[in-house]
């Protein structure tokens, strides 16, 4: 958990840093889109690591802590997913329409399209502010649902006659009996 609000914190400077420092005049590839997509690679890393753990470990406290994490790290995606004056920093890099090689354009209209898709395409108030709460439960949910399938330990039960077909060497691996 604790690791999850360190990179938090660090991507959330990052981001504000290149707001507090191009303004949308100013605002070019290089300077707006190149330290996100960094600082997005290195986080991307970590954050996977630290999620794993929730459905490897054989300790509960480590499930649940690692769980936290990705409901942590999930939380602050969709605040910087929905960050308006980012946004606005990505929209005037692509009007600018740089010349750019085809990886960088690719990079630039993906992450454009990403904050429409987030809901940056709507009118800032009540729509907006309900498309971010639906999308916080979603993640809530899909959390949830992620940390009852790593628990499950429950089985389903099949007589021999029911597995007619399936080949022997399966068959030999799996519970008898039971």
């Amino acid at each position: 958990v604790d690791d999850a609000k360190r990179l938090i914190e660090a991507s959330r400077k990052v981001q504000d840093d290149v707001v507090a420092t191009v303004k949308p005049e100013s605002a070019t590839f290089n300077a707006v889109l190149k330290p996100l997509a960094q600082d997005e690679n290195v986080m991307s890393l970590e954050s996977h690591i630290l999620g794993f753990y929730q459905a490897v470990s054989t300790q509960q406290e480590l499930r649940d802590a690692s769980s936290k994490a990705e409901e942590l790290m999930d939380e602050f995606f969709i605040e910087a997913a929905m960050r308006e004056d980012v946004y606005k920093l990505v929209d005037a890099v692509l009007k600018k329409n740089e010349s750019l090689d085809p990886e960088s354009r690719r990079l630039l209209e993906k992450e454009h399209k990403d904050f429409i898709r987030n809901g940056l395409g709507l009118p800032a108030g009540p729509k907006r502010d309900r498309f971010k709460e639906i999308k916080k439960r979603l993640s809530q949910i899909s959390i949830e649902f992620q940390k009852n399938l790593n628990e499950e330990n429950e089985g389903i039960w099949f007589t021999r006659e029911e597995l007619d077909g399936v080949p022997e060497d399966v068959l030999a691996g799996l519970k008898k009996g039971e």
